[in-house]
């Protein structure tokens, strides 16, 4: 072999590089640190021997991401009022470049010091959870946490919901019960 030579393709498709490998021992090398767009970068081999044959074939690729995934469309509503039973816990999450590996909720109940973890299954691109665990009346927090599969995370987004199954009470009725009332 005489030369290996790889270009490597960028994100956007257009910008490219011929980078010359060098030989260490049996292996070709080159250390490629230009990996400041994320996205697809695509990598083609040109190996090339001292009797002008070569060899145009090979041919790999690598993401770079530093993004965790985006979390949408959250459940419950914020500030929204429930009854109690089984609440949705639910929000559509995807990542631009690689596969959303776990999307986790951190419910914290109404005394702020009990929390519960819930894993969220997927549907489509929707993450859900029924929740039952509400009968304590008040104020639920909960925050998503969604990661890639190269370990990128999110954690910005929350959401809230206040379980309230106390019917209200009625202390004073006009006009009052067996009274007459004058028009007028």
């Amino acid at each position: 072999i005489n030369t290996i030579v790889v270009n490597v393709t960028y994100p956007n498709n257009v910008t490219f590089e011929n980078l010359s490998l060098v030989k260490i021992g049996n292996i070709y090398n080159y250390s490629f640190g230009n990996t400041s767009a994320e996205g697809y970068y695509n990598v083609t081999f040109f190996a090339a021997d001292t009797g002008g044959n070569e060899n145009k074939t090979e041919k790999t690729n690598f993401t770079v991401d530093s993004t965790g995934p985006t979390v949408t469309t959250l459940r419950p509503v914020a500030n929204s009022n429930q009854t109690g039973g089984v609440i949705n816990i639910s929000a559509t999450v995807s990542d631009q470049w690689l596969n959303v590996d776990v999307v986790l909720a951190n419910v914290t109940f109404p005394d702020n010091s009990t929390k519960e973890q819930l894993r969220l299954v997927k549907v489509g691109s929707i993450y859900n959870f029924s929740f039952g665990n509400t009968s304590a009346q008040g104020h639920y927090n909960v925050t998503f946490i969604a990661n890639d599969s190269v370990g990128n995370y999110n954690t910005t987004e929350k959401t809230n919901f206040t379980i309230d199954s106390t019917a209200p009470t009625v202390i004073t009725v006009r006009p009052v019960a067996n009274t007459n009332q004058s028009g007028g």
